[in-house]
């Protein structure tokens, strides 16, 4: 089946369009759900979770995240920590241990806050009693999205994409 020209523009504009308002409306049900103030309260409060959508290894495909277990979360004095990994092993007998090395709760750690004129939130956590992470660098943004960098120590670096908001 041909199309002409205008037939090709109307389709791809129509498809375009409906491209934006999916993710307009995935942003909204988001925002409703924690809400702007909710989540700057959580961020500066030092209470939120981080919840992964998607994975970023260094080495391979991105992936999405089955099941929605996994989780950075700070509250109370406490990071707890239960993310995959997906990655390389430099060094070191914990790679035969078959666990991720982002399974963790830290007591004793370092947590640097900074938020620009835009309402963008750069928390830079490192844990001082988990010598597996070197620092875990989350960037909260203000329609409640979030990327995470994490630098292990005898283990490629990963990142992750996903949501934040407040503890429940």
């Amino acid at each position: 089946m041909k199309y002409t020209i205008k037939q090709s523009t109307i389709l791809l504009f129509t498809l375009v369009m409906a491209l934006l308002f999916t993710a307009y409306g995935c942003s909204k049900k988001m925002l409703a759900s924690g809400g702007i103030e909710q989540v700057t309260m959580a961020i500066d409060s030092s209470r939120w979770t981080f919840t992964p959508t998607q994975v970023f290894p260094q080495n391979g495909r991105s992936q999405q995240v089955n099941g929605s277990n996994y989780s950075a979360t700070l509250k109370e004095g406490k990071f707890n920590v239960y993310l995959p990994y997906y990655g390389r092993a430099y060094a070191g007998i914990e790679m035969l241990a078959g666990r991720s090395p982002l399974y963790f709760t830290s007591a004793d750690f370092s947590i640097e806050k900074e938020v620009n004129a835009t309402g963008k939130w750069n928390l830079v956590v490192k844990p001082r009693d988990y010598d597996k992470v070197q620092s875990m660098n989350f960037t909260f943004f203000n329609n409640g999205t979030a990327n995470v960098d994490v630098i292990l120590t005898n283990r490629s670096a990963i990142s992750f994409s996903g949501l934040v908001g407040p503890v429940n």
